[in-house]
C-alpha cells in the first residue's frame, strides 16, 4: 500500500502473512525497499500476523509489526 500526501508518497506498507521463511522474508523485503528506491520514501512497515523486528538494510529501516499492534496503534 502507498500512502500519499499532496501527491508525495509518506509511508510504504508491505503486507506478509508471514516472513519466517528466509526466500520470502527476502522476497517482501525487497518489494518495500524497491519501492522506497522509487518513490523516496522512508517510513516503511512490513505488516504480518504475528512477528515484531526493526530491520535496517541497505540504509533504510523496515518496521515489522503484528497486524493486531498496526491496527490499534501500538507502534
Amino acid at each position: 500500500f502507498c500512502l500519499t500526501r499532496h501527491g508525495k508518497v509518506v509511508r510504504l506498507i508491505q503486507v506478509a502473512y508471514t516472513i519466517a521463511g528466509d526466500r520470502t522474508r527476502q522476497r517482501e523485503l525487497r518489494s518495500v525497499l524497491g519501492a522506497a528506491r522509487k518513490f523516496g520514501c522512508d517510513d516503511l512497515v512490513l505488516i504480518t500476523d504475528h512477528e515484531r523486528e526493526t530491520v535496517h538494510e541497505k540504509g533504510l529501516t523496515v518496521e515489522v509489526l503484528p497486524a493486531r499492534d498496526w491496527m490499534a496503534g501500538k507502534w
